[in-house]
């Protein structure tokens, strides 16, 4: 016999997602609620958090609650229509990253410059092609969510926001990144990338100390994400008393917007001429307080029926240097974009 299909139409409420390291996917439905903003007592719910890098009328955080949650189902879907954005050229990325590296030299340690690249897209079925991510990259989150306010997403990210599971909550510091190389065994890290790391590291560190918790601390250590690695550092710790209110004191990270935190939010709003929206977010599944499992919104894309929208970026610090920045991201950039083109190529 076989198994039944769950069709999707643009205007529905739902996300398919994979942990890292697991071998099942879970599709998850939901009513199309009338105010579905995420408030504080949703995580004593069951539901999924889409949450946008600086929220906004277009881009409000979501709460997905759960109507049901299904193992391994086959569904249908394809993306709906909508205003598409240009791709970010390369002449324009190197002036802003060259102004970016200056801007670092001064009042800013580091700066997250991102950019988009527009690929066609022939409404292509969005399962096969959700099953491709899921199976190529079993070591992150992966994910498709759809909503009527948010349209369609989805990436497959390395990085942890947070998880709590049992009374235990983790984070980490993910930064930095090069080509995954299988004849290193320790690999060379340059100066430019260890201190990225270091930037993100000593947010964590003071976030969890303002919120007066103690931790454990790990690393820092290579973690692969498909063709690339970057330098990880692990955190565990108890369970906050308020969550919600770690949950944005530590978003955005320095890995995704630059330190000082606020300073540097107001540099990129005023240089970057796109919106960023849901990229560099974070999201996730929560299953009441005990147990949430929160990842940053990178190696994503918008979904339109006509283009997939990529989005990637580059963190910029002093010794950073603007070609290296553009290679950087279109390094990332495959992660959704080999997946894409397999997929193209497979069914012409």
């Amino acid at each position: 016999m076989n198994p039944t299909t769950f069709h999707f139409n643009p205007g529905d409420a739902f996300v398919a997602y994979s942990l890292p390291g697991e071998s099942d996917y879970f599709l998850m439905t939901s009513i199309n609620e009338k105010d579905p903003v995420l408030s504080p007592d949703d995580l004593k719910d069951e539901g999924f958090i889409f949450h946008p890098f600086i929220p906004s009328e277009v881009s409000p955080p979501i709460f997905l609650k759960a109507k049901a949650i299904m193992k391994n189902p086959v569904f249908s879907f394809k993306a709906g229509s909508g205003d598409i954005p240009e791709t970010i050229s390369k002449e324009h990325f190197l002036r802003l990253a060259n102004q970016f590296i200056r801007a670092s030299s001064g009042e800013y340690l580091k700066l997250v410059l991102s950019r988009i690249k527009t690929i066609k897209n022939g409404e292509m079925e969005l399962y096969e092609l959700f099953l491709a991510l899921h199976e190529k990259y079993d070591q992150a989150f992966v994910y498709l969510f759809n909503h009527p306010l948010t349209g369609c997403w989805m990436g497959a990210t390395p990085e942890m926001l947070l998880r709590s599971d049992q009374g235990v909550m983790k984070t980490i510091a993910l930064a930095g990144t090069k080509l995954y190389d299988p004849s290193e065994i320790n690999g060379y890290w340059s100066p430019k990338d260890r201190m990225e790391q270091d930037i993100v590291v000593q947010y964590l560190e003071n976030t969890l100390k303002a919120h007066h918790l103690k931790y454990a601390m790990k690393g820092p250590e290579d973690q692969r994400a498909g063709h690339l690695v970057h330098l990880k550092t692990s955190f565990s710790f108890e369970l906050p008393e308020d969550i919600f209110g770690l949950i944005h004191h530590l978003h955005p990270t320095p890995a995704v917007c630059g330190i000082p935190k606020n300073k540097s939010l107001e540099y990129i709003a005023e240089h970057e001429k796109h919106d960023r929206l849901y990229y560099a977010g974070f999201l996730g599944p929560v299953h009441h307080e005990q147990k949430l499992d929160l990842f940053v919104n990178l190696r994503c894309m918008h979904i339109f029926n006509e283009a997939f929208v990529l989005y990637a970026g580059s963190g910029i610090i002093p010794d950073s240097f603007a070609e290296g920045e553009w290679e950087e991201t279109e390094r990332k950039f495959r992660t959704m974009q080999d997946i894409i083109e397999w997929i193209q190529n497979k069914n012409n």
